[in-house]
C-alpha cells in the first residue's frame, strides 16, 4: 500500500544526509549512495553530499565513465559573497557549477550530414559557437550541479538532474552503447594517460587494429 511506502526526501533534509568521501583518489556516481529528492526533473533529482575539497576529484572520476568516455566540462558558474543572502535557503549557495558533458547539450549530428561542416549553425542553447568542439556535440544530456552550501562550506551539495549519457530520446548518444557511434571519436575516451597513450600509439604501428586494443583495454579493466 502507498502509505507503507518511503517517502522522497524534500529539500529540506538534506543537511541531515551523510557527507560521503570515498577512500579512492578519483571516484564518480557509482561509488556515491545517491537519495532521489522529491521534485524536480526527470521524477526527481539524484542528491549526495560530499567535501567540497573533492569536487574536482569526482569531476575527474565521472570523466573516466568506461561506458560512456567524455570529458566534463563547467557549462555555467555563479558565486556569492558571505553575508549577501538576506533570506537563507537550506540549498543557498557560496558557489553553483553546472557541469555537462562534453558531448551535449546540443546535437549537430543531422545538421552536420545534411550541411557539410555545420559552420554557419548556431546552437540551439543561443550561446553561440563552440570552437573545436562542434564535432561532439551529439545531443548529450547528462549534467550535474555542484553547490557549495552556503551553511557548511566544507560541504558541497551535488544534483544529479541526468546521469544517464543519453539524447532528448532517451537513447545512447555516445560511448560503447551508441551503435552510431561505432568508429567515430564519440566512442573513445578523449581523456587517457600519456603511458597509455604510448602503448596505444605502438599496438596500431605494428598492426593491432583499433577494435582489438578496445577489447583488450576492457578485458584489463
Amino acid at each position: 500500500m502507498k502509505d507503507h511506502e518511503p517517502k522522497m526526501p524534500r529539500m529540506e533534509d538534506i543537511l541531515n544526509l551523510p557527507v560521503q568521501d570515498p577512500p579512492c583518489a578519483e571516484f564518480s556516481a557509482a561509488h556515491i549512495k545517491w537519495v532521489k529528492v522529491e521534485g524536480g526533473c526527470q521524477g526527481g533529482d539524484d542528491i549526495a553530499l560530499i567535501p567540497f575539497a573533492r569536487v574536482v576529484d569526482f569531476v575527474k572520476g565521472e570523466s573516466s565513465n568506461a561506458e560512456c568516455p567524455a570529458s566534463v566540462r563547467i557549462e555555467s558558474r555563479r558565486k556569492r559573497s558571505e553575508g549577501s543572502i538576506s533570506k537563507l535557503r537550506i540549498d543557498g549557495y557560496l558557489e553553483y557549477t553546472l557541469y555537462w558533458c562534453s558531448y551535449g547539450p546540443e546535437d549537430y549530428r543531422d545538421s552536420e550530414s545534411v550541411n557539410g561542416d555545420g559552420s554557419n549553425i548556431k546552437p540551439a542553447s543561443g550561446k553561440g559557437s563552440r570552437p573545436g568542439r562542434r564535432h561532439k556535440m551529439r545531443g548529450c544530456l547528462c549534467h550535474f550541479t555542484v553547490k557549495r552550501l552556503y551553511t557548511r562550506p566544507l560541504h558541497a551539495l551535488i544534483i544529479y538532474n541526468q546521469r544517464k549519457h543519453v539524447d532528448k530520446t532517451g537513447v545512447p548518444c555516445h560511448g560503447i552503447l551508441d551503435t552510431d557511434a561505432l568508429g567515430t571519436r564519440a566512442m573513445y575516451a578523449p581523456r587517457i594517460s600519456e603511458d597509455l597513450r604510448q602503448k596505444v600509439m605502438s599496438m596500431l604501428y605494428v598492426g593491432i587494429s583499433l577494435d582489438n586494443i578496445i577489447h583488450h583495454h576492457m578485458e584489463l579493466v
